[in-house]
């Protein structure tokens, strides 16, 4: 048993020996084998292992080359901050609120800001030569070019436009000499515009063409000078009567009514206020006030022809017939009348019944102012006169001037049946109630029963 185990003992020392051995001699053929590879030239694919491993020679030129590249980095950066240094500049300008700009070489021009009250403005530019442009509104623009470098930062800009020399100014003067605005000559011709719109006011020809504008005018004008010497009647009335012509053309016929007073109060000798306040007082049917506002105007200046028109007017609306024909007459006997006034004076002769001298008064109004009423009032004035053929002579006239006539083609239509022209008193009369279908201005229920008869007429002759 014991020799047996000895055997066994031998054999595993000498089976550990021989894997000793065999060990030790596969380290040998390792380092053999490496130094093999080693010296073989490096011109075949490397093994996985080997693949992503640099040379030590590699890593050494890697590091040599960052390192010569950080050095330049650094030493540009060190060149640049050395060759742009900022500098404080100075800009003074002899205007305040100018603007200054600079222009970089190829580049576009930047604003660097504006002069302040004094005329100063401070930036950074760097050492070196550089454009810049300095300009003011309503002004000349400058462009200069700078050399910027320590002790040369401060620099000064003119953009006023250059005043005239005196000999310039001179000469041009005596070319053209500028015209010198006096104040009181300015005032005068001012006065003299109000008081030429109040004679224009008060003259027949030409009262009608005044406007609104006028009158503010004369209000304007009557207000400045109260500003200056806030006593002035005249200017006062002046001023009210100028508010009460704007509020009549207005049809505010209450306020111009409380204005005109208050102008004759502050002025009692201002005609065109006592004749204005007589048509305020005719207006608001007041013709008893109107008759005293024109009879005070008359006694001031007996020669205004529209005075007497006016006061004729109010006399009319009173019924008081006989003032009102001695009224017109002077109105006539002073001078010509525009032609308005004319037609008035017609109108109120023909509700008295005074036919002649409204158709007289009426014909001389055609020659001018030839419109549909004008005629067909002529033909009211000989159909009153019985005299039918040339009242409806006179309304066929009115139709033809004015199509849209009611009352004209109503007239014609009746004085037609009248004169048995059925066919044209046919289509007059079913024009008129085609024009008027509510019946304002005509009869229609006359103008129908003349129309069916003139049709019936017309069917029996055939």
């Amino acid at each position: 048993m014991i020799t047996m185990y000895r055997k066994i003992f031998i054999k595993g020392s000498l089976v550990a020996s021989l894997a000793q051995r065999t060990a030790a001699g596969a380290g040998l053929l390792s380092v053999l084998l490496v130094a093999h590879v080693a010296a073989q030239p490096q011109n075949k694919p490397k093994i996985a292992d080997d693949a992503g491993k640099k040379s030590v020679a590699t890593e050494k030129q890697e590091k040599t080359n960052a390192s010569k590249q950080g050095d330049a980095t650094r030493t540009g950066n060190r060149r640049r901050q050395r060759s742009a240094p900022l500098l404080k500049v100075n800009f003074t300008t002899d205007l305040p609120d100018s603007d200054i700009f600079l222009s970089p070489p190829g580049g576009a021009m930047k604003k660097l800001g504006k002069t302040d009250a004094q005329g100063k403005l401070a930036a950074e530019l760097a050492r070196g030569s550089h454009s810049i442009t300095v300009s003011h509104i309503g002004h000349r623009t400058e462009r200069l070019e700078i050399d910027v470098r320590p002790g040369n930062t401060d620099f000064s800009f003119n953009v006023a436009l250059p005043a005239p020399k005196a000999a310039e100014v001179a000469s041009k003067n005596d070319e053209t000499p500028a015209p010198v605005e006096d104040a009181a000559a300015k005032e005068e011709a001012a006065a003299n515009a109000a008081e030429e719109v109040v004679k224009r006011y008060l003259d027949a020809q030409q009262t009608a063409g005044l406007t609104a504008d006028d009158w503010k005018l004369v209000e304007t004008h009557a207000n400045t000078g109260l500003e200056k010497d806030p006593g002035n009647a005249h200017l006062k009335a002046q001023s009210l009567f100028a508010q009460g012509q704007l509020a009549y053309l207005r049809g505010d016929h209450a306020s111009a009514l409380v204005a005109f007073n208050k102008a004759v109060l502050s002025e009692p000798e201002l005609v065109a206020a006592h004749y204005s306040l007589g048509n305020a007082y005719l207006a608001t049917n007041q013709p008893a006030q109107a008759v005293k506002a024109y009879q005070r105007a008359a006694e001031l200046n007996a020669e205004l022809p529209l005075v007497q028109q006016k006061l004729g007017d109010a006399y009319t609306k009173q019924g008081k017939n006989k003032e009102a024909n001695a009224a017109y007459a002077r109105a006539k006997k002073l001078g010509p009348l525009p032609a308005s006034s004319n037609l008035d004076s017609a109108v109120q002769l023909m509700k008295r019944k005074r036919w002649p001298a409204a158709l007289k008064e009426l014909l001389e109004i055609a020659k001018t102012q030839p419109t549909a009423q004008v005629y067909t009032f002529i033909g009211d004035c000989y159909d009153e006169m019985k005299q039918p053929l040339s009242a409806s002579q006179a309304y066929h006239k009115a139709t033809e001037l004015d199509p849209q006539s009611a009352v004209g083609a109503y007239r014609y239509g009746e004085k037609m049946f009248e004169l048995r022209e059925f066919a044209a008193a046919m289509e007059a009369l079913e024009r008129s109630l085609a024009l008027d279908q509510t019946g304002v201005t005509i009869n229609r229920k006359r103008a129908r029963e003349m129309a069916n008869q003139a049709a019936e007429q017309l069917r029996k002759m055939k």
